[in-house]
């Protein structure tokens, strides 16, 4: 084969048609549902509405790459491939979301308006309505722009030993100030050795085709939400908030400190695979292990609230991940009339926290998975101690004990039980395909196993709830007066006050921690059949019967069903832990080839 170079140059610009989408989300309650579900509840006087959410904006954006190929084969045996290239790109947003509550959609589509207090049915005593805090206005404009230079070698002899070796370098706008990240290096190499190209493999008949391959990569990442300059924000609210009363001067916070010292977070990788035909390639195995090696990872700092924030990142973080990931593909059967095949692929990752920096400890980063403690696994969470329901008043029960040897001043978890990790144990995807004759029927599932997650939240306040909330049915069976053995509180009433956590410096009350206690935690795992398709082909002389080449039809359905967890109770996973369900379409189908 004779050298040769290759030029090409692209550039495209796509713009993004504008678009406003006008969303009333599933928090419809008319006053007879409260009452059948909630008598306590039907004094109250709040407007029923729901959230009305307005978003507009519009992309303007361009690419240009350019690149320089060089391929040639030495001697028939020596084979050099490599690229150089340079890429430019640029993403221009502009636009802005809001969210008013009170939307009427069934009520001629008007808006009521939100009271500014809500009123307590028991004593009639009021309080601020939070939910005025929720209405939000924001510009959403961002501009990227972006380059990338790279460079890629791969030299292969006779077809058995290959090498290869990548690197690149970017830059971008979103590294701010930063002089010395101004580029993000990184490289990678590998090796493959095809055993079955060697003279000695064809000797037996079971291994049909067999290769060994290593790689390792070095990358970094600069946590680009982060900026060097200190930036500061006019304050949401009313214009009490905003404008000092008595110099009547325009007030500002602070949104982010100055963060000068940040450095990458370095990560290593190792991958070693192997993949092999058996039986003449009618099974196909590929498998690779891998370890991951991270160093300098942005962990949260508390600081004094003097500084004006909360946290600050620092660079004070390690993590070593390993794990493996398996696929197999192969036929069953395969007759003249009916071919049955099959896909199985799992993974399993490890990881560990090695060293941790100071962080910004609070029993909440401790329920969302975000704290990193030393000897647990990343995404661990520890949840309130529910010892059960208090008969004579339908409150929880929390056991703040604090454990032998711990220290609550400065680790929640002393006064907190450990409810496992977020991150499943096993994953798995399993597709079968089924063909008799011009008929075909395939199907897509994935498995999971292990994992935790809490339920959605059973009260968001220590106050009652108000129509604006989507409630679960879990409150029908909630604590009621007289009640000897309720497993769910009752509402909330006035005699429900904030107390100081053994930490001596957080307030909370026992509904909030009901929401992360034990008892609202459920195991993960799942089956999910993500698809099932059905086809069938019309025999070749029927097509020509109808003067067409080829016709066919079929049905498919995405999301047809989910088999959970007994902690779910036949409940939707996706509502029960607080998202949006997920949607089943069908779909049909018929094609036509003149």
């Amino acid at each position: 084969m004779l050298g040769s170079v290759n030029v090409a140059s692209v550039i495209g610009e796509a713009w993004a048609t504008e678009r406003t989408e006008y969303i009333a989300k599933i928090r419809w309650y008319d006053y007879g549902v409260y009452k059948a579900v909630d008598a306590e509840y039907k004094n109250s006087q709040l407007p029923v509405g729901g959230e009305y959410s307005q978003d507009e904006n519009k992309s303007v954006s361009w690419n240009w790459r350019n690149s320089l190929s060089y391929d040639k084969v030495f001697n028939g045996k020596h084979a050099l491939t490599t690229m150089l290239g340079v890429e430019l790109s640029s993403t221009k947003n502009t636009g802005y979301s809001s969210t008013t509550y009170g939307y009427l959609k069934y009520r001629g589509k008007s808006f009521a308006q939100v009271p500014i207090v809500r009123t307590n049915p028991y004593g009639n005593t009021q309080s601020a309505n939070e939910l005025l805090e929720k209405f939000t206005r924001k510009i959403t404009d961002k501009k990227t722009n972006q380059f990338g230079a790279y460079l890629t070698m791969n030299y292969a002899y006779d077809g058995k030993y290959v090498v290869n070796f990548s690197v690149r370098l970017d830059a971008s706008n979103r590294f701010g100030r930063y002089a010395n990240e101004n580029f993000n290096p990184v490289w990678a190499g590998g090796l493959r050795w095809n055993v079955s190209r060697e003279t000695w493999f064809n000797k037996q008949n079971i291994v049909s085709d067999l290769s060994l391959r290593f790689s390792y990569g070095y990358q970094r990442n600069m946590a680009t939400n982060y900026s060097p300059s200190l930036i500061v924000k006019v304050p949401t609210g009313s214009a009490s908030e905003i404008t000092d009363q008595n110099t009547g001067d325009d007030l500002l916070e602070i949104s982010s400190l100055p963060y000068e010292d940040l450095r990458w977070e370095k990560t290593s990788s190792y991958n070693y695979g192997v993949d092999m035909g058996l039986f003449q390639n009618k099974i196909r195995v590929g498998f690779e292990y891998y370890l991951k090696k991270g160093k300098d990872m942005i962990t949260s700092l508390l600081v004094p609230r003097e500084y004006g924030i909360e946290n600050m990142p620092v660079n004070g973080g390690s993590m070593n991940n390993s794990g493996w990931e398996l696929s197999v593909s192969f036929t069953p059967v395969r007759t003249k009339n009916f071919t049955w095949d099959m896909g199985l692929n799992t993974s399993k990752n490890n990881n560990k926290i090695t060293e941790v920096g100071i962080q910004n400890l609070t029993w909440r980063t401790v329920v969302g998975g975000e704290y990193y403690k030393k000897g647990y696994p990343v995404s661990s969470f520890w949840a309130f101690d529910c010892e059960g329901i208090d008969q004579q008043t339908g409150y929880p029960i929390i056991n703040l004990d604090v454990h032998d040897g711990s220290d609550p001043l400065n680790d929640p978890t002393a006064y907190m039980r450990y409810a496992g990790k977020l991150d499943p144990d096993f994953t798995g995807g399993l597709t079968m395909s089924f063909r008799y004759k011009q008929l075909s029927l395939s199907t897509n599932f994935y498995l999971q196993v292990g994992g935790k997650k809490f339920l959605m939240t059973a009260y968001e306040s220590q106050t009652l709830p108000s129509e604006y909330e989507n409630l679960s049915s879990e409150l029908n069976n909630r604590w009621k007066p007289g009640d000897t053995n309720a497993k769910f509180p009752g509402l909330p009433d006035k005699n429900v006050v904030n107390s100081l956590l053994p930490d001596t410096k957080t307030y909370t009350n026992v509904y909030e921690m009901y929401n992360y206690s034990n008892v609202r935690v459920v195991n993960a795992s799942s089956l999910k059949c993500n698809s099932i398709a059905l086809n069938y082909s019309f025999p070749e002389q029927l097509a020509k019967r109808f003067g067409v080449k080829y016709i066919s039809m079929g049905a498919s359905m995405s999301n047809p069903f989910t088999i959970a967890s007994k902690d779910f109770k036949g409940r939707d996973p996706e509502v029960a832990t607080g998202a949006q369900p997920v949607t089943s379409s069908y779909s049909f189908n018929l094609s036509v080839t003149f």
